[in-house]
């Protein structure tokens, strides 16, 4: 059910154009990214299963209960799923990463939701069936929140 849901939203909208990387001078220091995290540090979000899990789970309950609260009103609608598309960023480019990373990693992921499947589904069904998307098809704002929720879990 949650990937008919991410396909059924992927035609809502037009994602935002990509914008161009900042100039890089020749002369300045490595950025922090490209140094190995301390030993101590804490799990990337996309190497952390069961962490991504639960985060999937409370955004699905989340993204469901912005579109109820929205009822019928499209700009409501947009803004809410917005400010879930926020919230959830991590988790959102988490997943992503994960989708890139290749098949067994989406294999542990999955495994990671199977505890969450019955509630996850029970979110996605209300979602789809929910009076903002039943109202509002067609609307680009809404279209544009939910293209950035697309690679949700």
């Amino acid at each position: 059910m949650r990937r008919a849901l991410v396909l059924a939203f992927a035609a809502c909208g037009h994602a935002a154009p990509a914008q161009p990387p900042a100039p890089v001078s020749p002369h300045a220091p490595a950025p922090d990214a490209a140094l190995p995290p301390p030993p101590d540090a804490p799990l990337a979000l996309e190497d952390d299963f069961p962490r991504m899990a639960n985060r999937a789970l409370h955004m699905y309950q989340d993204w469901q209960k912005a579109l109820a609260d929205a009822g019928t009103d499209c700009g409501a609608a947009a803004r809410n799923v917005d400010a879930v598309a926020d919230t959830y960023a991590d988790l959102i480019a988490a997943n992503t990463r994960v989708l890139h990373a290749g098949h067994d990693r989406i294999v542990a992921l999955k495994r990671a939701l199977e505890p969450y499947d019955e509630q996850m589904s029970a979110a996605a069904e209300a979602i789809v069936h929910s009076k903002a998307i039943a109202s509002c098809q067609g609307d680009p704002e809404l279209g544009k929140a939910l293209d950035r929720m697309g690679s949700a879990p």
